[in-house]
């Protein structure tokens, strides 16, 4: 985590030091992550023709859920209608999803829903440091930006919250990836407030790289061989937020 830090101040120092007229702020916003990139289910079936529990992975497209972010802002303008904004920013994405189903019993079609009530309900949950170096472009009444992200780690876990007893949580950052990259787009406005101003938008973060780890990446191929999927998660985050510009 330290390394981290001292990673990404340094990135907004070198950019800060780089342009005198630097401008800097407060950011934070409101979203919802979920996850991409996997097939809904993975089912392999037997000779008999029923389908295993063992051999059968779901995946996480299910989930989602809140997600936010705070932290600070700069930006340097490369002429009047472009401009470079890094960011440095405290993230955390929660994700959940209920377990409606058994696996053993859905897969040999015996299966009744179960009531929501019921469900044992999963929940991912991750701290991370996050730092997009955006390009915004100034299109008047309104801007775009976009630009990549890279994102560092901090903490991982999993709980489950089982309505009939048994409540689990265990971290999980050996399974998830140190660092991630993503790409970022958005739309926003400025609105003036005398020498400030203040930075309405919208940010879409599309993950191109996995969340798993090679651990976790091991850990499949070991326990399913031939049946890992070979597809793994990444981040989709849509989020609302304001920044503040102070000086």
């Amino acid at each position: 985590m330290n390394k981290a830090l001292i990673l990404a101040s340094s990135t907004l120092l070198l950019a800060a030091s780089a342009f005198a007229d630097v401008h800097l702020g407060a950011r934070a916003s409101l979203g919802y992550a979920s996850f991409w990139g996997l097939e809904e289910e993975y089912n392999i079936k037997e000779d008999d023709g029923n389908y295993s529990y063992k051999e059968s992975i779901k995946g996480l497209d299910g989930f989602g859920g809140f997600s936010f972010s705070f932290g600070l802002a700069s930006y340097f303008a490369i002429n009047e209608a472009v401009s470079i904004s890094p960011n440095f920013l405290i993230s955390h994405h929660s994700r959940s999803n209920k377990l409606k189903e058994s696996y053993e019993e859905y897969y040999k079609g015996e299966l009744e829903d179960r009531d929501e009530d019921e469900s044992p309900e999963v929940t991912l949950s991750m701290w991370n440091i996050e730092i997009p170096v955006l390009g915004t472009f100034n299109l008047g009444p309104v801007f775009l930006e976009a630009g990549p992200i890279i994102s560092f780690n901090v903490s991982a876990e999993a709980s489950v919250d089982n309505p009939k007893g048994g409540d689990i949580s265990v971290e999980i950052d050996d399974y998830t990836s140190s660092v991630n990259f993503g790409l970022v787009f958005g739309l926003g406005k400025r609105i003036p407030l005398g020498d400030k101003a203040l930075d309405i938008d919208a940010r879409f973060t599309l993950g191109i790289t996995s969340l798993t780890s090679d651990d976790a990446d091991d850990w499949l191929d070991h326990t399913y061989e031939d049946y890992a999927p070979d597809d793994r998660p990444s981040d989709i985050i849509i989020h609302v937020g304001a920044t503040y510009w102070f000086m």
